[in-house]
């Protein structure tokens, strides 16, 4: 199955088939994020000297709790949701090669509008898989400090729109969801969603602050982050339930 027609099976039933089911899972939001053939990913890969190519696509689902997952998902009528979900999933994923993981979310810059990257928007959103060399939890807890303080402190020269950082978390609700999928390995840290403005990035490429900004950056996640391991790339959003 070729990208185009994964994502389109992806948006056009899975989807919606999820946002049938929202009610009995109890899923507060969930949206798609559709990798991009666009130029950027290769300047991003070699910004990172990454190893690792970009996924086609990433799913993101949100919760209240974990006391209302293990509820919903605990039901008839839950079970019978997920099993149908999953047996949806193996038409068009590659169960084998995906990974799912709980994570919480860290902002590091919050937008007072509402920033989505949509199809036909300038607004674009890089998404980055992030590993590390280090202890995972010391690597987790310098990046949601010291790494988010500094680019909070940058962010005008790098003009981001939006970031937020969504680290792994341990939790017993794992077993729940993981079924035939690969588990994350023990060096994984989470990922970083940013938004730009497409525009807005073009300019901090080549102003000298915006240069410098992503040089403290880059300089810093070498602190945490093993990047021929970690990858970053564009992304487009599609929003099926957000309450």
């Amino acid at each position: 199955m070729s990208r185009e027609e994964f994502q389109t099976y992806w948006r056009d039933i899975h989807g919606p088939m999820v946002a049938k089911h929202s009610t009995n899972l109890r899923i507060r939001r969930y949206i798609q994020s559709h990798t991009q053939d666009d130029p950027l990913n290769d300047l991003l890969m070699q910004m990172r000297q990454s190893e690792v190519k970009p996924f086609n696509g990433v799913e993101d689902l949100w919760w209240d709790s974990e006391g209302t997952v293990t509820e919903a998902f605990g039901t008839t009528a839950g079970k019978e949701a997920l099993g149908e979900l999953l047996e949806d999933e193996k038409k068009f994923v590659d169960i084998d090669e995906s990974s799912i993981y709980w994570a919480m979310d860290v902002p590091v810059i919050i937008s007072q509008e509402r920033i989505i990257a949509r199809e036909r928007s300038p607004i674009i959103k890089i998404f980055g898989l992030l590993y590390t060399h280090r202890e995972p939890d010391e690597a987790r807890l310098y990046w949601t400090t010291n790494h988010n303080a500094l680019a909070r402190s940058v962010a005008a020269a790098g003009r981001f729109r939006q970031a937020i950082q969504v680290p792994m978390i341990d939790t017993g609700l794992i077993d729940l969801v993981t079924g035939p999928r690969v588990p994350m390995e023990e060096s994984f840290l989470g990922h970083v969603d940013l938004w730009y403005d497409r525009l807005d990035l073009m300019g901090a490429a080549t102003t000298p602050e915006g240069l410098k900004a992503n040089e403290i950056l880059v300089q810093d996640e070498a602190n945490f982050v093993d990047s021929k391991r970690s990858v970053s790339w564009i992304t487009k959003e599609h929003i099926f339930i957000d309450r």
